[in-house]
């Protein structure tokens, strides 16, 4: 999927890109909703995401991101996880799940975190070191 898109992306702009691909792996789902975690959010949203895992007996989640740089003849690609459980919303910075996600080792959710704390632990800022380092 996120080589088609890269792929999709190239055709249209015919120049250096990023494309990404991110999401949401609840433990209890094994996984599931992955990228397709804004399907979910839209119909139950963030709390209910919480809820269910929890309801589920496991609130274990994983935020995956993947990132793919192509020239149109090279690809690169980068990955970045943070483990972490689901807790009831707090915070109202960030967007989707973010109030629900609490890294481990933490005491602030994804939506209570700001900047460059938030790029230290998020799984987009660990995916784009991970680019970087390849690309360098």
């Amino acid at each position: 999927m996120l080589r088609a898109k890269a792929a999709e992306a190239w055709r249209l702009l015919q120049r250096p890109l990023v494309v990404e691909e991110a999401g949401l792996e609840l433990a209890a789902m094994n996984g599931f909703p992955g990228p397709l975690v804004k399907w979910m959010l839209d119909a139950i949203g963030p709390a209910g995401i919480a809820r269910t895992a929890s309801a589920l007996g496991d609130a274990r989640a994983t935020a995956r991101c993947f990132l793919l740089w192509t020239d149109g003849a090279r690809e690169v690609m980068g990955e970045g996880a943070t483990h972490g459980v689901l807790v009831a919303p707090r915070g109202s910075g960030g967007f989707g799940w973010d109030p629900v996600f609490l890294p481990d080792g933490e005491t602030l959710t994804y939506g209570e975190l700001a900047g460059a704390d938030k790029d230290r632990l998020s799984h987009r800022g660990r995916a784009w070191r991970d680019l970087m380092a390849k690309l360098t």
